[in-house]
């Protein structure tokens, strides 16, 4: 099966429209999967990676969420504008490279959680739980591509099999 786009959502930077953008992300995956787990983990997702993108990137620029899929895997991608120079992409791509050393998303869960109980980390004082829920809840695995200037794109990847295999099988 060739990748087919499932949804692509362009969404003004609005904290409300967060849960409406949840909710049609499991609409659409109970409509095209009728798997119960992606229709309560992909949701998860889209909203974590849509708070960080509100939270870090430009406030007046629309924010692009896609979802697509092939016969292997569900992809769920957050593309945003940054700021030139943004001091947030560093600790992005820093806690992203922290959390992949992990082969098993529990384990990368529990020392997110110690990391901020003794408020240490490679990005205190943020947290980054949000990512780590999403390769721990979520099953998925994270890329992040600021190969295009001014604009960051942050794809949760998660094996169509994910029940019974790790993140991004």
């Amino acid at each position: 099966m060739s990748r087919q786009i499932l949804l692509e959502l362009v969404i003004r930077t609005d904290w409300n429209r967060i849960d409406s953008v949840r909710q049609a992300v499991s609409h659409c995956v109970a409509a095209v999967f009728g798997d119960v787990e992606l229709k309560d983990s992909l949701p998860m997702v889209s909203a974590e990676l849509l708070e960080n993108a509100f939270k870090y990137g430009l406030p007046d620029e629309d924010v692009t969420l896609s979802l697509v899929s092939d016969a292997n895997e569900v992809v769920l991608t957050i593309t945003n504008a940054v700021a030139a120079g943004s001091r947030h992409l560093p600790v992005l791509k820093a806690r992203l490279s922290w959390l992949m050393q992990f082969g098993d998303p529990f384990v990368a869960y529990t020392a997110a959680l110690q990391q901020v109980y003794d408020g240490s980390g490679p990005d205190a004082p943020e947290s980054g739980l949000g990512l780590v829920r999403i390769y721990y809840e979520g099953r998925c695995r994270l890329v992040c591509d600021t190969s295009h200037a001014g604009r960051v794109s942050i794809s949760a990847k998660r094996s169509r099999d994910a029940a019974g295999s790790g993140p991004g099988s």
